[in-house]
């Protein structure tokens, strides 16, 4: 008998009709509340690549979900069916409440076989969910396993943990010793990696065992025995936890104390542990699993010096403004405005105008760069506006057809579009600023942009323009410029970091998008020409010194004031850092003003 619900099958994609699929998918999936929603909503079912056999899976998708949202990855119970289940447990309903889509693995025709035989099946879901062919989800997952087959999903968690944010194990953790074992004598290793742009292969080394890696776990068992109690001495030796409270939903609660690269904004996992017999797929027990996921999310991209486990941002708490601003469309894109509370008092405050990057949401940037916690601390109101839905160029897809994404209007070939939206792009940041400097409390002398990856490549074009002029400085993550308004005459002071292990290479001898953005910002910031600019940019440096990860390198003018700095950062791969976000209000856009009759100012000297 099948499940009594309709489903939604994702078609095959091909090269010639995604465009048709594409433009009714926009249509049928557009709303007031996002300008980036998934494309595909409600129940659904997808199919999952094993080596020559194919599974399926099923998916459950919010109304008015964005791109970019975390999915929640579980296994369905033995003996339940997928779709009856996700009902009668809750899911459905906790998935609209809390807005968390669910990637459900499911049996076989003949059930589940065991977790060493399910393990491949399992690893085949996590790689359909990140590969992004129908759905953009979120950098990293939350996982719920659920008995003998949730063991796999808890090897997984084990294995890859700079990709969960949260789990949660249902008599899901009497794991054997050679699991755990395998887990706790190695470490993280990028090897054999692919990048995408362009495609590369390159050995990443980190010095980081893998059980050292902190993710918020919650296990319950109806017993804890041995292999149980060995699972959870391997969550709590990554926190170096201590018993803070005996709760009576959590159980024993842990808290972490062990400082991690991973956590930037401190020590925030919890590993908690309940010896019960609560009904595992009540609703209420469902409910419960969700609050305790939603209190984390994680960004990541490869390694573990790109990767934030946060708190989950809540805006309404936070006074966060979800603000819409039409495009050159006529559509409403959102944009997010952030006043510190402790500075809504009237006083004038500087203003941090961020752009995100390609294939993720404003949301995602929001909270993985932390720039909210700068904006608490140092007082400015920080403004984040929203892209649009684009096709995935080859450069970015692969050359594999893939639903449209989040991105700005040009990547790093733009001439495979019509540049005219780059340039409605522009116009629209400066409706935005605009529009925020007439509204808010913003002291127009302090006036910063920044960027990541397409952010980055977007921030740049927008500085080169001669919206240029309202930047007092500007700083960029992990991008290159390749579009340059000439139209721009501002000097713009400018401060760019790549990683060792980036898209691009880090090189200032390469000749590449990176070394070409130098150039062309040496050069209009009067420390060099077309002539001698690939010499200025290799050995005419002013000052190169090494600071922690940093291997920065620094261009003055005459008077010794810099207006050009690079970094590049070992270990980093290509994400947006706290690290970085911090260094920049601290070392380069707190210094700088732009002063209606002194003009561009650092530390207070006239340039």
């Amino acid at each position: 008998m099948n499940d009594p619900y309709q489903i939604t099958k994702l078609p095959e994609f091909h090269a010639d009709t995604l465009e048709m699929v594409m433009a009714e998918r926009l249509t049928a999936s557009k709303n007031n509340t996002t300008n980036i929603p998934m494309l595909w909503q409600g129940l659904l079912e997808m199919d999952v690549k094993v080596g020559e056999e194919t599974r399926i899976a099923k998916l459950y998708i919010p109304k008015d979900t964005p791109q970019g949202t975390a999915f929640v990855l579980l296994n369905v119970p033995e003996g339940k069916k997928t779709v009856s289940f996700l009902y009668e447990s809750g899911w459905i309903d906790c998935a609209d409440k809390y807005q968390l889509p669910v990637f459900a693995a499911e049996p076989g025709e003949d059930g589940w076989k065991s977790p060493a035989q399910e393990q491949a099946y399992i690893n085949a879901c996590v790689q359909t969910l990140f590969g992004g062919i129908y759905i953009r989800a979120g950098m990293s997952i939350y996982v719920v396993g659920y008995g003998s087959t949730g063991k796999c999903l808890h090897r997984y968690a084990m294995n890859t943990p700079l990709q969960v944010a949260a789990a949660v194990f249902m008599d899901a953790s009497g794991l054997e010793d050679t699991v755990i074992a395998e887990v706790e004598e190695s470490s993280l290793d990028g090897t054999g990696m692919t990048f995408g742009l362009p495609q590369k292969t390159f050995p990443m080394t980190f010095d980081i065992p893998k059980k050292d890696i902190p993710v918020p776990v919650w296990i319950l068992e109806r017993r804890l025995a041995t292999q149980e109690k060995k699972a959870a001495a391997h969550w709590l030796y990554a926190i170096d936890g201590a018993l803070s409270a005996k709760d009576p939903v959590l159980g024993r609660v842990y808290t972490q104390t062990r400082e991690s690269v991973c956590t930037p904004d401190g020590p925030i996992a919890l590993v908690c542990v309940k010896e019960t017999e609560t009904l595992r797929f009540a609703p209420a027990m469902t409910d419960a699993t969700c609050r305790f996921l939603r209190r984390y999310a994680r960004y990541n991209k490869f390694g573990p010096y790109g990767n934030s486990l946060v708190p989950y941002v809540d805006y309404e708490t936070m006074g966060v403004e979800v603000r819409y601003f039409p495009d050159h469309k006529g559509d409403q894109r959102e944009c997010l405005i952030y006043v510190p509370k402790a500075y809504r008092d009237g006083r004038k405050l500087p203003m941090v105008f961020a752009i995100h990057g390609s294939s993720e949401s404003v949301r995602n940037y929001f909270e993985e760069s932390l720039l909210y916690r700068k904006a608490d601390k140092e007082g400015f109101i920080l403004v984040m506006p929203e892209t649009a839905l684009y096709f995935m160029p080859d450069e970015l897809s692969g050359g594999v057809p893939m639903a449209y994404r989040p991105r700005w209007a040009f990547c790093s070939t733009d001439q495979l579009e019509d540049l005219s939206c780059t340039e409605n792009d522009l116009n629209y940041f400066d409706r935005i600023m605009t529009s925020v400097i007439e509204e808010y409390p913003v002291d127009e002398s302090r006036i910063y942009g920044t960027g990541h990856s397409n952010g980055f490549m977007m921030t740049s074009l927008l500085a080169s323009s001669p919206y240029g002029s309202r930047f007092a400085a500007i700083a960029m993550t992990s991008g290159v410029t390749t579009a340059w308004d000439d139209q721009g005459s501002e000097k713009v002071p400018v401060y760019m970091t790549m990683g060792e292990y980036d898209l691009w290479g880090y090189g200032l001898e390469e000749e590449n998008g990176l070394t070409q953005g130098i150039d062309l910002w040496l050069i209009r910031n009067g420390l060099a020409t077309e002539e001698n600019a690939k010499q200025m940019r290799i050995s005419g440096a002013s000052e190169t010194f090494t600071a922690d990860r940093h291997h920065c390198v620094q261009w003055d003018n005459a008077q010794g004031i810099p207006m050009v700095r690079y970094d590049w950062i070992e270990k980093k791969d290509h994400m947006n850092t706290a690290d970085e976000n911090n260094l920049f209000w601290d070392q380069w856009f707190s210094k700088w003003t732009l002063d209606k009759e002194k003009g561009r100012c650092y530390e207070g000297r006239q340039v």
